[in-house]
């Protein structure tokens, strides 16, 4: 089987070289091993991301389902404190509002909307 390349010489000087590659033919007994190996390969490397993505995701999952749980105790512990300070039972909106933006500003709430 002859190649034909084109090669360019600093002078410009254009050359035709020939060139005779000797493949020997591929045979379907060596295209079945390489397909068999190449699908086993596959089968092995695809089962191993799969289970490393499981992994991963129950993990991700598993902390943030407790970072949810740690900010919903917050949020009650926070509630309970609140409706136990004397400034909640009184009527008077001024001190109310004060304890408000006391615990808001001392529980950065705002972080998180």
């Amino acid at each position: 089987m002859f190649y034909w390349f084109r090669h360019e010489t600093s002078y410009n000087e254009k050359r035709t070289i020939y060139v005779w590659l000797n493949s020997p033919p591929i045979d379907v007994d060596d295209l079945l091993a390489l397909t068999a190996v190449l699908m086993m390969s596959y089968y092995f490397v695809a089962t191993d991301y799969e289970q490393k993505m499981q992994q991963i995701n129950s993990v991700m999952a598993e902390s943030l389902g407790s970072n949810i749980a740690q900010f919903m105790q917050n949020s009650y512990n926070i509630t309970e404190l609140m409706a136990k300070s004397p400034e909640m039972a009184t009527v008077n909106i001024v001190r109310q509002e004060q304890l408000l933006v006391d615990v808001a500003g001392h529980y950065h709430f705002s972080n998180y909307w």
